[in-house]
């Protein structure tokens, strides 16, 4: 199923912890409207400005999921509204940059990157749909 031109349900929702724990990760229709509307309004335009692909590393995360990768409760990830990307030869400090100075969303997170290691780590970004807080964050 299609989120939006580059971005399936199937991207989305997948888990290798999922898979290899037996953990069902299937989303419900609210779930899938924020996921479509997190592609729509915040990683199509950010893909078309990059002129690339983005790769999820872990897009909604069902409850039991959640728990399994040590996700907090109140993560976003299991309401469809965030993902944790990277994109091919794009350093993550970059791309934090990239994304803070150019888009809108919820909240954005530099995750684990090491300061001398720009490839380390992930971008997480979320988006709801209404009122976007513009949070920036460096874990």
């Amino acid at each position: 199923m299609n989120l939006s031109d580059n971005f399936t349900l199937e991207e989305m929702i997948f888990s290798r912890t999922a898979l290899d724990n037996d953990i069902d990760n299937t989303p419900d229709d609210d779930v899938i409207n924020n996921l479509k509307s997190l592609c729509e309004n915040l990683l199509e335009p950010l893909r078309g400005k990059l002129g690339k692909p983005i790769h999820i590393l872990s897009g909604y995360r069902s409850e039991e999921l959640n728990r399994a990768v040590g996700g907090v409760r109140s993560s976003q990830h299991r309401f469809g509204q965030a993902t944790d990307i990277t994109v091919e030869g794009m350093g993550h400090p970059e791309l934090f940059n990239l994304i803070k100075n150019n888009f809108y969303f919820d909240q954005l997170i530099l995750e684990h990157v090491d300061e001398d290691k720009p490839f380390s780590g992930w971008v997480h970004v979320s988006f709801c749909k209404g009122k976007n807080r513009n949070q920036c964050l460096k874990i």
